[in-house]
């Protein structure tokens, strides 16, 4: 194996081990490198750690329940929307609307017009808590049929 394939294997550099309590504000550290291998050095003896602390809110937004394309126009659902509880960062709370999150219809429940309602789609900058309603309910569109 040749020199430039080893250095592709390298996927992170160790550091110095750093101990930090109570994080309540945003961190600047540098923090020196530890010899990976006595066979490969650097020049870089050290790097700069950015820990940036956020205060986390929650926030409610609500979503409509999008249906398979399978369902559009055959059935109706009541309610169409959800409300979904989430827990986000304060610096993101303006940038997250209802069109980044997906809820959608997971399976009808047995000798019921009501099927359950997931949240199948979220952003990455929140933590999902829960949704209301858990279930839809559902009802044939004769609307359609008349056309």
């Amino acid at each position: 194996m040749g020199l430039k394939t080893n250095l592709k294997k390298i996927a992170n550099w160790p550091t110095v081990l750093l101990n930090q309590e109570e994080i309540d504000h945003d961190i600047i550290e540098i923090v020196a490198l530890t010899s990976s291998s006595p066979a490969l050095t650097s020049d870089i003896t050290q790097s700069t750690l950015h820990i940036l602390v956020d205060q986390v809110t929650e926030r409610e937004i609500y979503v409509m329940v999008t249906l398979p394309d399978s369902l559009s126009g055959l059935v109706r659902i009541f309610p169409n929307e959800v409300l979904v509880k989430i827990n986000l960062g304060l610096s993101a709370y303006d940038q997250v609307s209802a069109s980044d999150f997906e809820v959608t219809l997971k399976s009808p429940i047995k000798g019921q017009n009501v099927q359950e309602v997931i949240v199948s789609r979220l952003p990455d900058q929140v933590t999902y808590i829960s949704h209301t309603p858990m279930t839809v309910d559902f009802y044939r569109s004769y609307t359609s049929e008349l056309k």
